[in-house]
């Protein structure tokens, strides 16, 4: 039986979009070894409307950390920002 854990991001810039490539290229290989799915509900950028290499869907991105850390639904919050403030 597969298992989803839905995941917000916090930043998608090179580690971010690195990681959400990986999750996404690799996901029937996950579930297949492990039974779990990710989905990924929420990503936090400074930019909207920036274009991002990794593809992340727009209906995703929001600049508001909020609705990453306190949406109910997201069961695990991974951290990509960089330098030390606001992370």
């Amino acid at each position: 039986m597969e298992r989803t854990i839905t995941i917000g991001f916090l930043g998608c810039g090179n580690v971010g979009g690195g990681v959400w490539k990986l999750l996404n290229g690799f996901a029937d290989d996950i579930a297949h070894r492990t039974g779990l799915r990710f989905s990924i509900k929420r990503v936090l950028v400074r930019d909207v409307n920036k274009t991002r290499a990794c593809g992340v869907p727009h209906e995703l991105l929001t600049t508001n950390a909020d609705d990453v850390v306190n949406d109910p639904e997201i069961s695990i919050v991974v951290e990509f920002m960089g330098g030390e403030q606001p992370a």
